[in-house]
């Protein structure tokens, strides 16, 4: 059963324990249990037609009520029975729904962003925006089909991106537990180039250039200290005209479990990329059918944590050039240039009085030319107002590199209220 089958069947079981009754009889419970007190009051009634004739007995009064009181007899049976079967089916259907909801959680994220941009030109032109958006509206599903099973589904909206609701990941794992730690995994998901951590409303530059989404498959394991995957996926952009899996992803993390080396926290890794031109921006960005060679890429990444504060540091490159006219963003003074995109990124958080986090980042990247600047350096302040409520306000200060579209610099304001359930 795929995921959306899934998601279909719980609307479903759900849909008919609300409408239980319905479905069950013609009538709901209030309008039997009204028709039974009426029979009822009949009975009663002649109960008392029969007494005022000189009997207590019903079964010994007139021939002509006595099918008359059969009858009432039998329709209270009657409804007393249906009552039984609905109450009966309504106890089946909420411990049926009870058992799927065992098996599924349901949580959201709701993101709401107010921005203000200035960007400057050596043209001395500046052209000042601001915006306020729905950034994120996300619902994720899990299904623990089975001890070894999970079936993952997130929806997702973001307003100028996605329309009208993206199915952002939908997936199948096998194993990935405890007692199984080997895993497969199949379906639309983002394959684990690097961790792209941050603290951070706008994403760092590393994952601007290295995040890939596509349906693929990969294998490997997920233990307490180590995770490793192997996988593929066909690729949009290619060395080659065929229609094939094209392009494979592996990655190694290494962590310490939480509890262990006296609070310290590590979280390493290195990941490699077989094409880098089919990561979600560079494959947008070329302006080929065919690339003359794959570009393979790796990236590495470093997250330390002692205390209240925490290290991120990540790098991401490809491994060799884009020939010239591949990638439509390397263009300098009309000219189409050789490209070999990479980004690193350094962030430190501070977290205090419990609800209260600062964080710095300074992170930069090398031939990117116009399509991102040269460096970014800022600050993010968040305050959780409420369990699972933040609010973030952030600053970022960029300097581009030589390019065609006449950008030298850009200062960016973001404030985000952010909601998880």
């Amino acid at each position: 059963m795929n995921t959306i089958t899934w998601m279909m069947c719980v609307l479903m079981i759900g849909f008919c324990a609300l409408s239980g009754p319905a479905l069950a009889g013609e009538m709901t419970n209030d309008e039997l249990m009204r028709e039974l007190k009426a029979v009822k009051n009949r009975v009663q009634q002649l109960e008392r037609m029969l007494k005022e004739r000189g009997t207590g007995d019903p079964q010994e009064g007139p021939a002509r009520d006595i099918p008359e009181f059969e009858r009432i007899r039998s329709e209270n049976e009657r409804i007393g029975k249906e009552l039984e079967t609905v109450g009966k089916e309504q106890r089946d259907m909420r411990s049926m729904l009870e058992q799927v909801m065992d098996r599924v959680t349901i949580n959201g994220i709701v993101e709401v962003e107010a921005s203000y941009e200035k960007p400057g030109k050596k043209s001395g032109k500046n052209e000042e925006s601001s915006d306020i958006t729905l950034a994120t509206a996300q619902i994720e599903f899990d299904a623990r089909v089975h001890e070894l099973v999970n079936a993952h589904l997130i929806l997702l909206w973001e307003e100028d991106d996605t329309g009208p609701v993206d199915i952002d990941e939908g997936t199948i794992t096998l194993g990935a537990t405890p007692e199984m730690p080997w895993f497969l995994l199949a379906g639309k998901f983002y394959p684990p180039f690097s961790t792209f951590d941050t603290f951070f409303i706008s994403d760092p530059l590393t994952l601007e250039i290295g995040e890939i989404r596509e349906s693929a498959a990969s294998v490997g394991y997920s233990g307490d200290w180590l995770f490793a995957s192997f996988g593929g996926f066909n690729g949009d952009v290619s060395s080659e005209e065929n229609d094939h899996i094209n392009n494979l992803i592996v990655n190694v993390d290494f962590f310490n479990p939480e509890g262990t080396w006296s609070g310290f926290r590590l979280n390493t890794g290195v990941g490699f990329l077989f094409n880098m031109a089919d990561t979600d921006t560079l494959q947008e960005e070329t302006a080929v059918d065919t690339l003359k060679d794959a570009i393979p890429g790796v990236a590495a990444h470093a997250t330390l944590g002692y205390g209240d504060f925490q290290l991120i540091a990540e790098y991401v490159t490809a491994l060799s050039d884009f020939e010239a006219g591949e990638l439509g963003f390397a263009v300098l003074d009309g000219e189409a240039r050789e490209a070999r995109p990479s980004a690193w990124n350094l962030e430190l958080g501070y977290g205090f009085l419990e609800k209260f986090q600062l964080a710095a980042r300074y992170e930069g990247s090398h031939r990117l030319y116009g399509l991102r600047p040269k460096f970014n350096v800022g600050g993010v302040f968040g305050w959780e107002l409420y369990s699972g409520v933040t609010l973030s306000l952030e600053y970022l200060h960029g300097e581009f590199d030589e390019n065609d579209e006449g950008l030298d610099s850009r200062d960016a304001f973001t404030t985000q209220l952010a909601l998880e359930f």
